[in-house]
């Protein structure tokens, strides 16, 4: 899990949430629920067609816990052409 929480509002509700990647290994979701947190930033990939290993698992374990989730792409381009390359990448 990472140490930085991120908060969200939502109809003057106050989520907190984390970002996860492979660099957390496997992560016992039902843990991080009942530790309070309510939105987990699940890391999809990066740079070109790079998935991150534990994406799929990730984003099934928080959906089983009840967690509220979304997910990001770590953007490596240089150019234009390239962020382009990469925004398709993660929207296919």
């Amino acid at each position: 899990m990472s140490n930085k929480t991120i908060s969200i509002a939502q109809e003057n509700k106050l989520f907190d949430g984390i970002d996860v990647s492979s660099y957390q290994g496997t992560i016992d979701f039902n843990r991080v629920k009942a530790s309070g947190i309510d939105v987990v930033y699940i890391k999809a990939g990066e740079g070109g067609q790079i998935t991150d290993p534990y994406f799929k698992q990730n984003y099934l374990k928080a959906s089983r816990a009840g967690l509220i989730f979304g997910a990001y792409y770590y953007v490596t381009a240089k150019n234009t052409s390239e962020a382009k390359a990469q925004a398709n990448d993660f929207l296919t």
